[in-house]
């Protein structure tokens, strides 16, 4: 903490960056992370960085680095909030230009941005919510080229809304909507006609729609 009150802190890691698993290379991780609460800590800022050296590859040195940004307003009756992301991976693309017919490897930069609110319609009874998230999987992906890995296709955008219903404390009813779309990318004939995903699933369609209890 920077300061008596807590409103200022940070906080760093340096981890195997493998999660519960094994390590799997010889590399560290490098967590960092800057925080405030202001206005009586109605509001929070965070803002992150992370590196991972993560091994070599085709020759290249191979790393993943994360920013992320986060803020959020929260009081009794409303919390809104927006995060957002960018991810560099080293050398992650191998793929052969459609121009020069020459391979090799590139970098791949992924965004991200969701954006929450959630409020009450009847004290300890009812509540709604709601969630926005946009993803790119790689911002420099280019459809006139090849892919061997990397070279992520679709972009999505994923929407839920709903209720949360309080019959008792230690019971929630939540009906809620999902709207999940797709932009696909590839081109027939250059690059990868669909992503792998939708290719494992036989989705043949750019989004999908679903009502859940």
């Amino acid at each position: 903490k920077f300061d008596k009150n807590e409103n200022f802190g940070y906080d760093v890691l340096v981890a195997n960056g493998n999660g519960a698993r094994l390590e799997n290379n010889n590399f560290k991780k490098v967590y960092t992370s800057l925080y405030a609460w202001l206005w009586n800590k109605k509001i929070v800022i965070q803002a992150n960085y992370d590196y991972d050296r993560t091994g070599i590859t085709h020759n290249d040195h191979t790393s993943r680095t994360m920013m992320k940004a986060f803020v959020a307003y929260q009081t009794e009756p409303i919390t809104v909030g927006v995060e957002a992301y960018m991810e560099t991976l080293e050398n992650n693309d191998v793929h052969t230009s459609g121009t020069t017919g020459i391979k090799d490897t590139t970098n791949a930069s992924s965004i991200g941005l969701s954006v929450f609110v959630k409020g009450r319609i009847i004290k300890e009874k009812l509540n709604f919510f709601a969630r926005y998230d946009y993803w790119n999987p790689d911002t420099k992906y280019n459809n006139n080229d090849t892919y061997s890995s990397g070279g992520g296709v679709n972009v999505e955008q994923f929407i839920t809304a709903g209720l949360d219903y309080t019959p008792h404390k230690n019971v929630h009813v939540m009906p809620n909507v999902w709207y999940d779309g797709f932009t696909d990318r590839a081109k027939n004939g250059t690059g990868r006609t669909k992503s792998a995903y939708r290719l494992k699933a036989g989705i043949t369609y750019n989004y999908s729609l679903k009502e859940q209890i």
